[in-house]
């Protein structure tokens, strides 16, 4: 099983919060992820998308998977632009992928309007639709694109060179020759779902509430901070964070820091263990 098949399977087992022992010292399980306790019944519109590139060799014409439908960020601007399609707005439509080359990329934030550093290689897109899924799809030839080493993508609107941002994926790192060719297939799923997705605990939230992305942390051992590459606030308590599929209270178990130019958590009064099995956690990074 590759390391993207494994992180998703870990992913969806933490969603589960199967029954483990206390991660932390005196950490009692409450109602977890998928046992809400207060439904708060409202639906929400939500649009994810999830990015594959895979490189064909030339000379064999064998197929190497960089990404494997792994999840990219819906940047908030998005939001404007479908109300712009939903108009039919002129060069309103999702059209091309644009390629960029920060070494380092930084992880993608909410805020983000463009790339970090473009190259301006960029393709129009071709797609097909099924049910509420539009894949879009971008190719490089082995001839095309030579020189550059590719480490963040963005979704873009039309015109094709002056459209408007959709969506960001960093996190790969490709080193272009005529050796191969690239394709990129950006997958949006538009969906109306419970805002609760699988739980909602107290009553103090007002309005609708959902997953804007998740990350899995395994453990190197004797960690007492974690990077996390997400954007959230630091501080407004919106990261919900696991361990070993328990749930930590902030404050108590940990505390939401900036950590040098990065975001992440600070652990209170203890490390995490490189095993075996090595501490996983688990972050979630909820809007409402």
């Amino acid at each position: 099983m590759n390391q993207d098949a494994e992180k998703s399977r870990r992913r969806e087992l933490r969603r589960l919060l199967l029954s483990v022992p206390p991660a932390v010292p005196g950490l009692a399980r409450k109602p977890g992820r998928g046992q809400a306790n207060t439904s708060l019944g409202d639906l929400a519109p939500i649009v994810s998308g999830k990015v594959s590139i895979r490189l064909r060799e030339e000379a064999t014409g064998r197929e190497v998977v960089v990404l494997e439908e792994d999840s990219n960020l819906v940047v908030t601007q998005a939001g404007a632009l479908m109300a712009l399609m939903a108009a039919g707005a002129l060069n309103s439509e999702i059209g091309y992928v644009e390629l960029g080359d920060p070494a380092p990329a930084v992880p993608p934030s909410l805020s983000d309007t463009g790339l970090q550093q473009t190259t301006g290689q960029r393709k129009a897109v071709t797609y097909v639709t099924s049910g509420n899924v539009v894949t879009f799809q971008a190719a490089w030839a082995a001839g095309e694109g030579n020189g550059n080493v590719y480490t963040e993508a963005g979704l873009f609107t039309n015109p094709l060179g002056a459209g408007s941002m959709f969506a960001r994926k960093t996190g790969f790192s490709i080193a272009k020759t005529n050796a191969f060719s690239m394709t990129f297939t950006w997958a949006l799923t538009f969906s109306v779902v419970d805002a609760c997705q699988e739980a909602c605990n107290g009553v103090s939230l007002m309005g609708s509430s959902y997953t804007v992305e998740d990350y899995i942390y395994d453990a190197v051992g004797a960690e007492t901070q974690v990077v996390v590459p997400i954007d959230f606030v630091v501080g407004a308590k919106r990261l919900q964070v696991y361990l070993n599929g328990q749930r930590l209270y902030y404050q108590r178990h940990y505390i939401e820091s900036a950590i040098g130019p990065n975001k992440g958590i600070t652990l209170q009064g203890f490390t995490l263990s490189a095993g075996p099995p090595p501490d996983d956690m688990y972050f979630v990074h909820m809007r409402w």
